[in-house]
């Protein structure tokens, strides 16, 4: 799908559902993201992590987005997953 014929990532009508999540990541990261933001390349950091997550969405195949399918989801022994915190 084109750019332009993409629906909006963050929908503007009265039916539009907006969640909040966390998520830990990186400070270079963070920074990295700060840095695209001050350059125009995205409104805020909401803005860059919604067109993310429809890139992600988009482009993934339903196949190779189970969670069923890794695994290496346990760290040795402690039960906790890679990139527990």
């Amino acid at each position: 799908m084109a750019t332009s014929e993409r629906k909006p990532v963050f929908p503007d009508d009265e039916d539009a559902r907006r969640h909040r999540i966390t998520a830990r990541v990186s400070a270079d990261h963070l920074d990295e993201l700060d840095d695209r933001v001050k350059a125009g390349e995205f409104r805020n950091r909401s803005h860059a992590i919604r067109l993310a997550i429809a890139d992600l969405l988009d482009e993934t195949e339903p196949e190779a987005n189970s969670a069923t399918d890794h695994n290496d989801d346990t760290d040795a022994d402690d039960g906790t997953t890679p990139n527990d915190d």
